[in-house]
């Protein structure tokens, strides 16, 4: 089990940022489904490694899966299609209690959790 540091930025097709920077740590592959696309996206990747995908606003719900994002969805008004850029800023080994805090927060996880 890895925790990963994460600083996601969202662009516009042409690399220009639309929102500020957020820096999220998460446990990697938790999720009581499965890894969500975000996990597959970095898996394998290290620090200071960096990934892009193209996505329009319906799909950030699905590319987070149970990770919770660094950002308000409901903040992300774009009409047209946009770059998530990911950039991995670590990649440790989490203390027992960060593992049992993440699994308690999908344990509680309600029904207007990201993961729903």
């Amino acid at each position: 089990m890895k925790k990963i540091g994460l600083r996601v930025t969202i662009k516009d097709i042409n690399g220009n940022p639309l929102l500020n920077s957020s820096e999220f740590d998460f446990i990697f592959g938790i999720g009581t489904t499965g890894l969500a696309p975000l996990e597959y996206l970095i898996e394998g990747k290290c620090q200071g490694d960096e990934v892009q995908i193209r996505v329009e606003n319906r799909d950030i719900t699905h590319i987070f899966g149970h990770i919770p994002p660094p950002f308000s969805i409901e903040s992300i008004k774009i009409d047209t299609p946009f770059i998530i850029s990911i950039e991995i800023l670590s990649v440790s080994t989490p203390e027992d209690r960060e593992v049992i805090r993440a699994l308690a927060d999908i344990a509680n996880c309600g029904e207007h959790c990201c993961c729903t």
